[in-house]
């Protein structure tokens, strides 16, 4: 066998392999005996033609074809062993050669290359969030709303009455173009589908939004929210446009005006517990027994949450400045399969909900199939990248899990479900479940390292696993960067 190998733009490779005679004459003789029982040639029992016979009726070139169906993919795994390419997915056949012996040239994606530079010299500053005394007065507060008793109003609403509406909000300076967020619905994102034809952008789409009215603009929705309601009836439909505060966490968003769209569907009033010691043994079932006691551990929850919402956005800057550096080559084909898994997400998520498969959504809204995929290009794009990044980052850093470790974590969740412990084990002992829960741990791992290095903390390379979970990183990294990619864009 003779091999030439000619690397090509878009990281694939191209094969030229020329076979040898003998392997190829070896080869249409099994296919000549395979093509004689298949084909009627007269006066030959089926199976029973000489090979020159059958090499007359097909010819050489078909002969030859019929034969690479049994050794090509010998042919293409010779070559690419010889050839050190390491393959992204299989190669495919772009060229096949008769005239002179048999020579077959493969087009192959190779696997993409990250160099990720000096990572461990990442510094970024991190600000420990504080809990304080307001925060945890909201957090009481909405203790004593979750446990409020709750009945028909029989009346208009008002403040502190709880109210079910069906809403649209739309931005009233968007200009009818499809915006990420609207991906993001049509990714996982609950909103009502009447409007789906309506390619205003979204601010928030309900058919059962529940909201309480309150006069404290910074739990409102939005300021002045509540007021539009106060003395609305049920069935009443109510139009508005209010604007985001300037000071929005989220800068796309801060000072837009939003119009609204409004139908009262139940008005309910709220009656609360006392905000006194009652509350504290109501809301832990007895646990605790003080106010300051529930106050205490509501800060401690908060504290974790707020640490929790800390470590994402640090995590999510941490990757974007190694991105700033890094050394990234892929496929297309690759892009390609990002591209495909979103829009398949899509797919499942519209057959879901409302019945209608993709292919129908975008004839209802009138979008060609090819320019909905091309909205999905940067997005896939950004995913694809933060998934290499991790990858490289998970195999510089040998993170991987144990079996131990996998089996320590699925035994941790069975615990709670008792007299189900043994239904649900068997359930996570299945080969995707099980690959789950293992590719959670690896990326849980993998994020809380960067973290620790993005801090200065220079945490030890660990030595590895004798026998690590293995065939996960890449399916860990992608799942991190969906996390990484969500959380960037919002």
């Amino acid at each position: 066998m003779e091999l030439q190998v000619e690397h090509l733009a878009d990281h694939t490779a191209q094969l030229k392999v020329k076979v040898d005679p003998e392997k190829v004459e070896q080869a249409m003789r099994g296919a000549a005996r395979k093509v004689s029982k298949e084909l009627r040639i007269p006066g030959f029992r089926p199976g029973k033609a000489p090979y020159h016979v059958v090499l007359n009726m097909v010819g050489r070139e078909g002969l030859i074809r019929e034969a690479i169906e049994d050794i090509g993919d010998d042919i293409y795994g010779k070559a690419l062993d010889e050839s050190g390419i390491q393959p992204y997915a299989a190669g495919e056949i772009t060229d096949l050669n008769v005239e002179d012996g048999l020579t077959l040239t493969f087009v192959i994606p190779k696997r993409p290359e990250v160099k990720l530079g000096d990572y461990r010299a990442l510094r970024l500053e991190y600000k420990d969030p504080e809990v304080t005394d307001e925060a945890v007065d909201n957090a009481v507060e909405r203790t004593r709303e979750t446990l409020a008793v709750v009945e028909p109003a029989g009346r208009t609403a008002q403040i502190g009455d709880r109210v079910m509406l069906k809403i649209r909000g739309v931005f009233a300076d968007s200009e009818g173009h499809v915006h990420d967020h609207d991906h993001e619905h049509l990714e996982g994102e609950e909103h009502d589908h009447d409007h789906d034809h309506d390619h205003a952008e979204v601010f928030v789409d309900d058919a059962n939004f529940e909201v309480i009215l309150r006069d404290d603009p910074k739990r409102d929705l939005l300021p002045q929210f509540s007021a539009q309601l106060i003395g609305a009836t049920e069935e009443e439909q109510k139009t508005f446009t209010l604007n985001i505060p300037e000071d929005e966490d989220n800068k796309e968003y801060a000072g837009r005006p939003v119009n609204f769209e409004i139908t009262v569907n139940k008005i309910e009033s709220m009656t609360l517990p006392s905000n006194d010691d009652f509350l504290a043994e109501l809301a832990t079932n007895g646990e605790v027994k003080t106010l300051d006691g529930l106050r205490d551990k509501l800060r401690v929850d908060l504290r974790e949450a707020m640490v929790n919402m800390a470590d994402e956005e640090y995590f999510v800057k941490a990757i974007d400045k190694l991105l700033e550096t890094a050394e990234i080559i892929y496929p297309n084909l690759m892009l390609e399969d990002y591209i495909d898994d979103m829009l398949n997400d899509v797919d499942q998520n519209l057959r879901q909900r409302v019945g209608v498969p993709l292919t129908d959504y975008l004839k209802l809204i009138n979008k060609p199939q090819q320019e909905f995929r091309q909205e999905y290009h940067d997005r896939a794009t950004e995913r694809l990248r933060r998934s290499l990044i991790m990858s490289e980052l998970a195999d510089q850093e040998k993170l991987t899990i144990s079996d131990a470790e996998l089996n320590a974590e699925i035994d941790r969740r069975v615990e709670q479900f008792g007299a189900q412990a043994a239904l649900f084990r068997q359930y996570l002992e299945q080969g995707d479940n099980r690959r789950d829960i293992a590719i959670d741990l690896v990326s849980q791992r993998t994020m809380r390292r960067l973290i620790e290095i993005a801090k200065g903390l220079n945490p030890a390379i660990e030595a590895g696993q004798d026998e690590p979970t293995t065939g996960l990183v890449e399916e860990t990294s992608a799942a991190i960067a969906d996390t990484a990619a969500s959380e960037a864009t919002e």
